[in-house]
């Protein structure tokens, strides 16, 4: 076979460094866009992308030659660094070091893409360390309860 197909849906999940609410309105509104572009250099669509003042959430088609890891820190990097030349107010913004990524089944895109596309509201009811503990439950994942939010 000469050919190679793939279609990886991932979700992924990271906080502003420390958790500070350093995502306001006006910079998530160039923000978002901006990691979209990001995103397309990479080869990798992103099918939804929303958040609040401290998290993000990303529903990215992951290229095949790309790792979750590698396009992660390509997005922080180049993130951060246009927003301390475009926000220089914003100086001390940072993403935490670490993320979490889950696969998504085709079948289950659209669910996924309208929770994150409903963040806001999802969070009047839930902070960030409640729903990334309630998605590393739910995925199975083993973590240090005391640590995870490190």
């Amino acid at each position: 076979m000469g050919h190679s197909f793939s279609h990886l849906l991932v979700h992924i999940i990271f906080s502003t460094k420390g958790r500070t609410n350093s995502i306001y309105v006006d910079l998530q509104n160039e923000l978002y866009p901006y990691i979209c572009g990001i995103s397309k250099g990479e080869k990798s669509p992103i099918y939804q992308i929303n958040g609040t003042e401290d998290h993000l959430h990303i529903l990215v088609a992951l290229h095949p030659t790309k790792s979750v890891s590698d396009y992660v820190k390509r997005v922080k990097t180049h993130s951060t660094k246009w927003v301390h030349e475009k926000f220089p107010n914003l100086k001390s913004f940072a993403w935490q070091s670490g993320y979490a990524s889950f696969s998504v089944s085709e079948s289950s895109k659209k669910a996924v893409a309208s929770y994150i596309a409903t963040q806001k509201k999802h969070h009047q009811r839930i902070d960030y360390a409640q729903e990334l503990k309630s998605f590393l439950e739910k995925h199975c994942v083993d973590f240090d309860v005391n640590h995870y939010l490190d």
